[in-house]
């Protein structure tokens, strides 16, 4: 692969190809904004993360990023892959080993090869052989000549070592068993002493890579590694959001108008259209209006100083380095806490514009259907979709009542023929919801710091 220097990274977004990226970042809960500006300027198709070290009390949606799936494993340190709407891909449930972390997904692009997509990270505590034999016992499940394989991770193994047993049993391992190749071969984590490739890339197809290299990032320590590669990748269409427009409503004009309507559906909305047209909007990026031009300038000097601290391994810039990105993470986290709770205080006093404001702190769980694996077989085509699920649902009750045929109901109808057991709702004080509209200004206030 040919390296990329640091004015041609932009370049990557515009590269035709299939675009993965890995990043070992540490809880990516605390840095969610800085990973969804990664993944958007750079449009990643798959973005890889490990050392999640996410707990069961973290829905996916928190953690999710508008345009993309989600895929995690919460167990031991935790690993998750972003895939980009539009990419049709199972999860390879069958594809687990209780020893280390691992999560696999198969991706079936339209004529092209299956695509198999491993991330996996070995504890420093398991054995490079117990590891190794780990791993060849799922690569064992591939037919590696039919289907494309690349294998994003931490073996916890030093790549760039010579002569050291456990870099040898690995290289081994992936370049006789398996045919696969490591393609980084710079660092991708340096510090004032030592440098390192723990972050590995393999894939068994390296003919087709277009591009890779090391991506410097400020989100961790360990850099990002990519590959474009050739192949089918769909371009998605844009995101449009309908709305109607009020510019020129006037609430007289539209009640007088609607009184000369007949009671029609068409005629209705005819004259809603009249007043309040529908309008669409192209969404381009994820919002962030939070961010000021001094964060901005915050951040800009981080880079700079992270930049100079890996071209001349000097203490004074690692330490500048590390003094910026404290201060921009503090000054991040401040500015996105105060845009929300100003948000919940401006809206007080109108019920629609609060809970505008309270869905946009809730994470939004929404994620497209690409594929289905039904009957043996991986469905990809969006009416093969709309059939399986529509013969699932149209089925799903007369399953059900299968399960209770032979279920005698005698005790239930003395239930149904109980009349003393009442429902009763109490009533709310106005006073009482006000108060808890108000807690809330509080409550996302202490969850932002």
């Amino acid at each position: 692969c040919s390296n990329l220097h640091e004015t041609n990274y932009p370049e990557i977004r515009t590269l035709r190809g299939f675009k993965v990226d890995h990043l070992n970042v540490n809880r990516p809960f605390n840095k969610l904004d800085s990973v969804k500006e990664l993944i958007e300027k750079y449009s990643f198709d798959i973005l890889a993360l490990f050392e999640t070290w996410l707990t069961s009390e973290i829905s996916d949606s928190e953690i999710s990023i508008m345009g993309y799936s989600i895929n995690s494993s919460k167990a031991c340190s935790g690993v998750l892959i972003y895939v980009r709407d539009g990419i049709p891909f199972i999860r390879q449930a069958n594809f687990v080993e209780d020893n280390f972390e691992c999560l696999w997904i198969e991706i079936n692009r339209r004529f092209c090869k299956p695509m198999a997509v491993g991330v996996v990270c070995r504890p420093g505590y398991l054995n490079i052989e117990d590891f190794v034999k780990a791993l060849t016992r799922i690569l064992d499940n591939t037919d590696l000549d039919k289907v494309e394989t690349i294998i994003l991770g931490d073996f916890y193994v030093d790549y760039s070592a010579k002569e050291k047993s456990l870099t040898l049993q690995v290289g081994r391992i992936c370049a006789f068993s398996f045919n696969l190749t490591h393609i980084i071969s710079r660092p991708t984590r340096v510090t004032e002493t030592s440098k390192s490739t723990i972050d590995l890339l393999l894939v068994n197809n390296n003919h087709k890579i277009v591009q890779c290299d090391v991506l410097n990032s400020s989100i961790s320590d360990p850099s990002a590694i990519f590959c474009v590669m050739k192949g089918g990748v769909k371009k998605i269409p844009p995101k449009v959001f309908e709305y109607r427009s009020f510019k020129s409503y006037e609430k007289k004009a539209f009640i007088i108008d609607l009184k000369q309507v007949s009671w029609s559906i068409t005629e209705g909305v005819d004259c809603v259209d009249h007043h309040a047209p529908l309008k669409s909007r192209h969404v381009k990026g994820m919002p962030t209006p939070w961010v000021s031009d001094k964060l901005l300038e915050m951040r800009r000097d981080r880079d700079f100083r992270r930049g100079k601290a890996l071209s001349s391994n000097s203490q004074y810039h690692w330490g500048m380095y590390r003094k910026l990105r404290n201060f921009a993470n503090r000054e991040e986290r401040s500015l996105k806490s105060r845009y929300y709770c100003k948000q919940i205080k401006d809206s007080k006093n109108e019920s629609s514009s609060i809970w505008k404001a309270i869905k946009q702190t809730l994470p939004s769980n929404t994620m497209d259907t690409n594929a289905i694996f039904s009957n043996g077989k991986v469905n990809t085509s969006t009416i093969d979709i709309a059939e399986h699920l529509n013969q699932n649902f149209t089925n799903i009750g007369r399953y059900l009542a299968e399960a209770f045929r032979n279920t005698s109901f005698a005790a239930s109808k003395d239930l149904l023929q109980n009349k003393a057991a009442k429902l009763i709702l109490d009533k709310v004080k106005h006073s009482s919801a006000t108060e808890a509209i108000n807690e809330l200004y509080w409550l996302v206030l202490f969850s932002f710091e």
